[in-house]
């Protein structure tokens, strides 16, 4: 909504927009350590490596293939006109995104013991404080944290500097299918590293 206009009175500032973009970290910051007990709670420890590769692997392909999906909605293509305004286009990636949270509350159990016909009730555990001298003593957890920095400088340079580096050095028009289809391209390849690893 920021710069939307109603009447006399123009939605948001840089101040809002930063806001909203905090708020959206917050709301993605547990994302892979829920999803880490997830996989922990329904997949036996064999096939844990492989549910992962999926989860990384599926948030990758979406990444790359999103610029292409866009484009063709709000740019269109040699063969067919704009659908969406660029307003649009976010609500409908919205809409799509609030039907899912909805869908996903109502059918998503915690354990398998709670999904079947008669649950299962699961044994209370004994609730512990986290130990943070202990954890920021260990040597694991630096290396796990050095290296999700590399792996997030690498796809923040793919999602913000490589596609202004392919328009502004090669050439490349901003609103191409090709255009669109070569940034998103290193997402997709490193979705697919991805799942191998999981193997």
């Amino acid at each position: 909504m920021v710069g939307l206009k109603i009447g006399a009175f123009t939605f948001g500032e840089l101040g809002l927009l930063c806001l909203v973009r905090f708020l959206f970290g917050i709301g993605e910051a547990g994302a892979y350590p829920n999803l880490a007990r997830v996989v922990a709670n329904w997949f036996p420890f064999e096939e844990r490596g492989r549910a992962k590769g999926w989860i990384w692997m599926s948030g990758r392909f979406m990444g790359g293939i999103t610029p292409l999906i866009w484009t063709l909605l709000v740019v269109g293509s040699t063969y067919t006109a704009p659908l969406l305004s660029w307003r649009g286009a976010f609500v409908l990636f919205g809409s799509i995104g609030l039907v899912w949270c909805f869908a996903f509350a109502r059918r998503f159990k915690d354990h398998p013991a709670e999904a079947t016909a008669h649950p299962v009730p699961l044994a209370t555990k004994e609730v512990h404080a986290l130990p943070w001298k202990l954890l920021f003593a260990n040597r694991s957890t630096w290396l796990l944290g050095l290296m999700y920095d590399c792996a997030s400088f690498s796809w923040y340079f793919n999602i913000t500097y490589f596609p202004s580096y392919l328009e502004t050095r090669h050439g490349l028009d901003a609103n191409s299918i090709r255009g669109s289809i070569l940034k998103g391209g290193p997402l997709l390849l490193g979705g697919f590293g991805c799942l191998l690893g999981g193997y």
